[in-house]
């Protein structure tokens, strides 16, 4: 399988899990370059399953390591840590169209609307 970032590892654990099944994730820098060189700028399931069948065929089986339990945690700590980062991000944002929607009503007297809306004025070009 190739390495599909949030769900890969996912997928990976939960059929590295399931008895007597042996994964192999490949990286998907190595697979784009791989599709590039047959020509293969397309993107879709069905060409893509075919690219990685023809990447794996000439390949030496190597299984993935199952990480440890250390490293699932630790993992999924900078999942979560990421996501608090992102959504601290969105409020700021969100915080600083606020403030400047207050100031523009306090220093002009316009709302955000109006002052956002498309002139009905010709313009003079």
């Amino acid at each position: 399988m190739e390495s599909t970032g949030l769900y890969g590892l996912d997928l990976a654990l939960a059929l590295s899990g399931q008895e007597g099944m042996e994964v192999m994730v490949a990286n998907p820098r190595a697979v784009r370059h791989y599709a590039l060189a047959l020509m293969k700028r397309s993107k879709n399931d069905q060409i893509d399953a075919g690219v990685l069948e023809q990447f794996a065929a000439p390949m030496p089986f190597k299984p993935w390591p199952r990480p440890s339990v250390a490293m699932l945690a630790l993992h999924a700590l900078a999942r979560r840590l990421r996501s608090w980062w992102r959504s601290r991000r969105r409020r700021r944002i969100v915080s600083m169209r606020r403030g400047c929607r207050r100031r523009l009503r306090h220093w002009c007297g316009v709302t955000w609307s109006a002052a956002c809306a498309p002139s009905n004025k010709p313009s003079n070009v």
